[in-house]
């Protein structure tokens, strides 16, 4: 019978909740935080052992604001295909955990999202007109040694959604550009 529940759950594809905001192992400030997922199925989010009540704008999607004492503090996504864990320490400093910093328009997830077609998706084909609503086009190439049709999508080596690195790198600069280009 496990079998064959694990079988099923392989050919629909569905995968382990992905948390895009926080990070693992990032500090946040104390108070109001949105936890933001992907995540197939019903999904369950648990904050220090607690169920939380979630909001899904369209299906794949789900949010939770929740009020964060200081101190250090666990997050559980969990749908039927696994479980995600994410440690947050919401105060000034804990330990090298970098703190995490929230992408303005996260706020508001229409800024960027829209459903369509009964799912959640960009509000355009491409994030990069996304981006350049906020973002100056004029600035690109005073910043990026690519042009723009190289880098069309932002997403290759930024977080929309918030990161603990500069400039909301996914990760660090040094390693971003190895990840093209290779060890020099």
């Amino acid at each position: 019978m496990v079998v064959l529940s694990l079988l099923a759950l392989i050919l629909s594809g569905q995968e382990a909740p992905v948390v895009l905001s926080p990070t693992d192992q990032s500090t946040v400030p104390p108070g109001s935080l949105r936890i933001v997922l992907k995540s197939a199925g019903k999904t369950e989010v648990l904050v220090d052992g607690k169920a939380q009540a979630g909001v899904s704008p369209a299906p794949g999607v789900v949010y939770v604001e929740q009020a964060l004492a200081a101190g250090a503090h666990e997050i559980v996504a969990r749908n039927e295909a696994g479980e995600t864990k994410v440690r947050v320490f919401a105060g000034k400093q804990h330990g090298d955990w970098p703190a995490f910093k929230l992408h303005p328009p996260v706020a508001t997830c229409e800024t960027c999202h829209a459903v369509k077609q009964g799912a959640w998706a960009l509000r355009r084909a491409s994030p990069a007109p996304i981006c350049a609503s906020c973002h100056p086009q004029a600035r690109f190439p005073l910043i990026h040694t690519h042009n723009t049709d190289l880098l069309a999508d932002c997403q290759n080596c930024h977080s929309p959604h918030g990161a603990t690195a500069a400039k909301l790198l996914k990760v660090p600069k040094e390693i971003a550009c190895k990840q093209c280009h290779g060890q020099p």
